[in-house]
C-alpha cells in the first residue's frame, strides 16, 4: 500500500537505493541482532505471537483463545511505515523507535513473571551502539503514502 520505500527499491534490484550505511544497518536486522527470525516476509512480520514482557496487566491473546499457554502473548507487529506509527507496543508503552529497540536489547525481563517467562531475551551481549543503527534500517521501510481524495 506503500510502494517504493528505500528497502523495496533495493530488493527490487537498486544497489542505491540503501546507502552503504544502511546496507549495514540491513545486516545488523539480519544477522547478529536476529530482528528477522521474527520480522520476515513481505511485511516484516512471521504473523506469530510471542510473550515479550511488556505488560503483565493485559492477558494478550489468552483473552480470545482461553487458553493460558497465550497469556501476554501479542502478535509480531509489521514493520512496513513503522517510522510513521508510534507510539509503539500493544499498550503504547513505548514512545519512540529507540526505546522499542533498546528494549529489546536491554529491558526484556529475565527470568519468570506470573510463573511464566518472556519467549525472547535481551540482546545484552549485542553492543549498545548498535540501537541508533537498527533504528535506522527501520526508517527506511517508510514508503510513499497513496493520494486520497476526500
Amino acid at each position: 500500500m506503500t510502494p517504493n520505500s528505500p528497502f523495496d527499491r533495493y530488493l527490487a534490484g537498486d544497489s542505491d537505493a540503501l546507502s552503504l550505511v544502511a546496507k549495514e544497518e540491513l545486516e545488523l536486522f539480519r544477522g547478529a541482532a536476529g530482528c528477522i527470525r521474527c520480522h520476515n516476509g513481505p511485511l516484516l512480520s512471521d504473523g506469530n505471537y510471542y510473550r515479550l514482557g511488556v505488560s503483565r496487566t493485559d492477558p494478550g491473546r489468552s483473552a480470545a483463545t482461553g487458553d493460558e499457554r497465550d497469556r501476554y502473548k501479542f502478535r509480531t507487529p509489521a514493520l512496513r511505515n513503522i517510522a510513521e506509527t508510534g507510539p509503539y507496543m500493544h499498550d503504547d508503552s513505548l514512545e519512540t523507535l529507540f526505546d522499542v529497540v533498546e528494549f529489546y536489547y536491554r529491558r526484556v525481563p529475565q527470568g519468570r513473571s506470573g510463573g511464566l517467562l518472556p519467549d525472547v531475551e535481551p540482546l545484552l551481549g549485542q553492543s549498545y551502539s548498535e540501537i541508533d543503527a537498527i533504528v535506522g534500517f527501520l526508517k527506511s521501510l517508510s514508503g510513499e503514502f497513496p493520494e486520497r481524495a476526500p
